[in-house]
């Protein structure tokens, strides 16, 4: 899983300038590689414009992450949108303890080629798209491997040892290969004098040390049990070597890891992904055998020490450290048995940690499940609850089903009551029918006699014309009269005593005025008691405005008046000791101040005070400014003071 990492960090070492082209090649495979597992989204041609927007860069994190960034733009207007979507993938590289030194959201927008390449290895050896996919295929091979070698025993002792020797020479021919070829891998990235000190000489080194002492210990396996059994040490050497070499390749692949961040360069190289194929087939391969290895090697020290397989259940056994002569081999046995203890334990150790990976797994699996479930019923929930309403919706319905169906019978009664209210109506149309046609020939005489009435209508208005000018010569030399005394009387002084003579004379002409509208009343009545036809009607209305010309006229009394009809007023003046008595032919309550003014018929300003009734401060005078008031009454007539107006107190 970590060869994606040694090829991405193989491109920073040193190198020349001339693979630019191939390096930003793979880059954008890479990249467009990972695009594809995404529909809709659009490869990616120059690193330097396509991930300046930091959409990209969005996307790519969504499929090798599985993690959805919010808040990305997806179609930035500015470079402030571009920058805050790089600053949200920096962020998340951040927090998932990703070292990204001298990388800024700047560097990326404006276009820096080094900054993007420098993101693109840091996801890419984090989070290792490709890597688990290989893993689980080379797991499966192991486990296949695994199980053809279970399945496989040898039947001899010599059989055994013969396949356990071919097991280990083949081992040592591929560590040595391998080594080798990781080291050319190596050498073509990196200078020699760096390839000097670094530790991952070491796996070349044990694999030489391991041939040097199996060149002395190793002998024909013909010779006998005795020839096997001096050969112990020897022969459990494979499981140390073993375990030592994995981890040499494991601390190799680091190696490359760790000092990709370190040495970059401007010129960097980027090598075909061949030689990771391979890489990554000869560990599988290297791998399968040294399993394959471990389980000979194990049952051959289960065969020295105990003189049968550990797959056979025999009670009986061999006991080959009976007959130990020395405290040398007993010891030699010893440890033997005590390495194969611990690689049985650590074998079973192994065992438990995968037993407990695969129980937090089904852990994992319950939860989901569990949570699945609760996710159902919370579904089921709803729809019972849907279904409930439902269910209520639907009684609801039928009942306005019932309600209009109820309706639509009453609609059909009352549609049967209006045809027969129709019929009815029709009838009744028919004999208002004929009582128009009796209205008509009514209308056609009531024609006739109304010519005949505007007829005598117009002979009034003739009379009625003549009666307006004789009124209209009186209404003229009454107006001279009153225009005579108004004349005499502004031109005596305030207190003369010749006022009291003016009053007692215009008192007399009103007096004698009252006379003759009585009278002129009094024949009035008469002829409208004679009256027998339409034809009287029209006079005596038109004579009925008479009253407007003489209740302007001032008197102490007019006995002849009707109470009902007429309101008495008395008021007084600041030129006169004596208070005057009118009549206005209104009732008390319908005098307004218009129709004083007009009574008086005084020329000049005045200020009009009337005596009124207060419910608060009891008997007051109030003042009327406006024509259009009412006149306030006291006891059933007027009481007013008329003042003239010198302008100080309005």
């Amino acid at each position: 899983g970590l060869s994606l990492a040694i090829f991405f960090s193989s491109i920073f070492l040193p190198g020349g300038t001339a693979l630019l082209w191939q390096q930003l090649a793979a880059y954008v495979s890479w990249v467009n590689a990972q695009l594809r597992k995404k529909p809709g989204v659009m490869p990616v041609s120059d690193l330097r414009q396509d991930l300046r927007d930091g959409v990209v860069l969005a996307y790519l994190i969504e499929i090798v992450a599985g993690e959805l960034l919010e808040g990305i733009h997806c179609s930035p207007r500015d470079n402030q949108e571009k920058k805050e979507n790089v600053e949200k993938v920096l962020q998340f590289v951040s927090s998932k303890k990703i070292r990204m030194p001298q990388t800024s959201a700047r560097d990326i927008v404006e276009g820096n080629l080094k900054s993007a390449m420098r993101l693109i290895l840091a996801l890419a050896a984090h989070f290792k798209p490709s890597a688990s996919a290989n893993h689980r295929a080379g797991a499966g091979l192991s486990r296949s491997s695994a199980g053809s070698l279970a399945s496989h025993r040898p039947h001899s002792t010599m059989a055994m040892a013969q396949n356990a020797a071919a097991a280990l020479a083949a081992a040592r021919h591929d560590a040595s290969c391998s080594g080798r070829s990781v080291l050319h891998l190596r050498q073509d990235c990196s200078s020699a004098d760096e390839e000097i000190d670094n530790p991952c000489w070491s796996v070349r080194a044990l694999v030489q040390q391991y041939e040097g002492q199996k060149g002395t210990s190793e002998e024909d396996p013909e010779t006998g049990p005795s020839s096997v059994s001096t050969n112990v040490s020897g022969l459990l050497c494979p499981l140390s070597f073993s375990c030592l070499y994995t981890d040499s390749v494991v601390q190799l692949v680091l190696c490359g890891t760790r000092a990709a961040p370190e040495q970059e360069h401007d010129g960097m190289c980027v090598r075909s992904c061949t030689w990771e194929e391979q890489l990554w087939e000869q560990q599988e391969q290297l791998e399968r055998e040294m399993v394959e290895a471990r389980r000979m090697v194990s049952s051959l020290q289960a065969l020295l020490l105990h003189g049968s397989l550990p797959e056979d259940e025999q009670e009986v056994s061999l006991s080959l450290g009976e007959g130990v002569e020395n405290a040398e081999q007993q010891l030699v046995i010893i440890r033997s048995r005590l390495d194969q203890s611990m690689e049985e334990s650590q074998e079973l150790k192994r065992e438990l940690l995968k037993y407990k990976q695969e129980a937090r797994n089904l852990q994992g699996v319950k939860d989901a499940l569990q949570q699945r479930m609760a996710v159902q019923e919370t579904s089921v929930l709803q729809l019972k609850q849907e279904l409930l309403r439902t269910s209520m919706n639907q009684d609801e319905l039928a009942g306005q089903n019932a309600d209009l169906q109820r309706k639509l019978e009453e609609r059909n009664r009352l549609l049967s009551e209006y045809k027969k209210e129709l019929g009815q109506k029709d009838r009744m149309l028919q004999q208002q029918q004929l009582k128009l046609d009796d209205a008509l020939r009514k209308l056609t005489d009531c024609n006739n006699q109304q010519a005949e009435l505007q007829r005598e209508l117009e002979h009034k208005q003739v009379v009625l014309q003549e009666l307006m000018s004789h009124e209209q010569d009186e209404a003229e030399e009454l107006q001279l009269v009153r225009d005579a005394l108004r004349s005499l009387r502004n031109s005596f002084a305030g207190h003369d005593p010749q006022h009291h003579t003016l009053d007692t004379l215009e008192q007399g002409v009103a007096s004698l005025m009252d006379r003759l509208y009585a009278v002129d009343s009094h024949h009035k009545q008469e002829r409208k008691v004679r009256a027998k036809s339409p034809r009287h009607k029209a006079p005596h209305t038109d004579r009925d405005s008479w009253p407007s010309s003489t209740k302007m006229s001032h008197s102490h009394s007019s006995p002849a008046l009707s109470s009902s009809a007429c309101t008495k007023v008395l008021y007084f003046t600041d030129r006169s000791l004596t208070p005057f008595m009118i009549n206005i032919p209104k009732r008390l309550g319908e005098v307004t101040l218009r129709d004083f003014k007009v009574a008086i018929d005084r020329e000049g300003s005045f200020r009009y005070h009337f005596k009124a009734l207060d419910p608060e401060f009891g008997t007051v005078k109030e003042e009327v400014f406006q024509d259009d008031a009412v006149v306030p009454g006291w006891e059933g007539k007027i009481v007013a003071w008329v003042e003239e107006d010198h302008g100080e107190g309005r």
